[in-house]
């Protein structure tokens, strides 16, 4: 938004991403499962530093977490992976949330979204309609939920794109119905297809989505 007279981005290819913190975090909580668990603390670690949300990590996390989070977290001496091993692949998003950050309704959750939003692509974003970006999403994605992306196009449909399944017809492509694919897996179809609409756009087509 800064910078729009010095650089100019020509294509922005986004695949499985948290474009819409709330989102994925309200989901989080509902279903009290996720694949990857340290992608949990990271989100509300990363927007409460950044975003100066002034959060108590005792109050937010039960002690699996809090106890951790200046050597897993803040330290970065570890990737993901190896945090989630220490966390344990067992748990749950509840093992993890002290009760008020596992009521979507408490005013602690509350103030949590209302400051995401306020830091969200998907609620918060002077977006350009002329730009191209192309949004890829499988449905089954096991790390970030699907609705985070559908939230994400939904904005966009909303600030002047028009939402196109062939790119080069319009400025927005999606291809949100990879089904039966978690995050990994459909990380592949998702290179392959970028690679192709670098090479051959407007050639590459996706399935329209469906309800």
């Amino acid at each position: 938004n800064n910078h729009r007279g010095e650089i100019k981005i020509d294509k922005t290819f986004a695949g499985g991403s948290p474009s819409d913190p709330t989102t994925v975090y309200k989901d989080y909580v509902n279903t009290d499962a996720i694949t990857y668990l340290v992608s949990v603390p990271l989100m509300l670690v990363s927007y409460n530093e950044s975003g100066s949300m002034g959060l108590d990590y005792d109050d937010v996390f039960k002690p699996l977490i809090a106890d951790h989070i200046d050597e897993w977290i803040l330290s970065k001496e570890y990737s993901t992976q190896p945090i989630n091993d220490m966390i344990g692949r067992e748990h749950t998003v509840s093992d993890m949330l002290q009760p008020a950050y596992t009521d979507i309704n408490s005013p602690e959750s509350q103030y949590v979204i209302e400051r995401m939003d306020a830091m969200s692509l998907a609620t918060d974003w002077n977006v350009d309609p002329n730009d191209n970006i192309f949004l890829f999403h499988s449905r089954d994605d096991d790390y970030v939920t699907f609705q985070s992306a559908r939230s994400f196009a939904d904005f966009l449909t909303a600030n002047g794109f028009e939402k196109s399944i062939i790119p080069g017809r319009t400025n927005l492509h999606t291809n949100l119905v990879v089904k039966k694919m978690g995050h990994l897996p459909a990380t592949l179809v998702y290179l392959v297809q970028s690679v192709a609409s670098l090479k051959a756009w407007p050639l590459i087509h996706a399935t329209p989505e469906t309800e």
